[in-house]
């Protein structure tokens, strides 16, 4: 009997030993964190510094401004036939010519409005999304080079009403100056800028 007696003691101290691994692994302290690297960041005053940002509003300001003096044209246009009709009598063929070419020229003066509004507008949106996209991956290039662990928005737009009316509300409330990177975007991302030629 003593073989199967040792086998017994055997399997007894090979259980025990499991046991003392297992219960070593859960009484183990917890995990230790270093402290964590933060910063903080103003994305709407970065993208307000952002030398792009004026280039592609410039851009925009002055096709806009081009498709108003095609607007105004046709506005003029539209006026003059209306002093033209005055002068033409009621009734003939030149002025049911006339009046049918106010008519059209008014519905394509609305339609344009309306279509010019929309192109806009669309391209606005677009130019956002394109910029804040764009600084947001430099900011991750830039944290990531600084081994910062967390950047947090200093700021966020709470929503009104109107789509395009809200507030900005601190995130955070306070950090030290040497913690705010928005500056260092601002250089990073005008010294990555190139303007296209004008």
């Amino acid at each position: 009997m003593k073989p199967k007696s040792q086998l017994v003691a055997i399997a007894a101290v090979a259980l025990a030993i499991a046991c003392s691994g297992v219960f070593a692994q859960i009484t183990q302290a917890p995990r230790a964190f270093k402290p964590p690297r933060i910063a903080v960041v103003d994305v709407a005053e970065a993208f307000e510094g952002y030398l792009k940002k004026r280039d592609r509003e410039a851009q925009i300001e002055a096709e806009l401004k081009a498709e108003q003096e095609k607007h105004e044209a046709l506005i003029t246009e539209h006026k003059a036939l209306g002093e033209e009709l005055k002068n033409v009598h009621e009734g003939s063929k030149r002025h049911k010519e006339l009046a049918l070419k106010k008519f059209e020229l008014e519905y394509d003066v609305k339609a344009r409005e309306s279509e010019l509004m929309k192109e806009f507008e669309e391209k606005h949106f677009k130019f956002l999304a394109e910029m804040r996209e764009e600084i947001l991956k430099d900011l991750e290039k830039y944290a990531v080079s600084m081994d910062i662990d967390m950047v947090i928005e200093k700021k966020v737009v709470t929503p009104g009403k109107n789509p395009r009316q809200g507030s900005l509300w601190p995130v955070v409330h306070y950090a030290k100056p040497e913690l705010d990177v928005t500056q260092d975007l601002i250089r990073r991302l005008n010294a990555q800028y190139k303007p296209l030629p004008r």
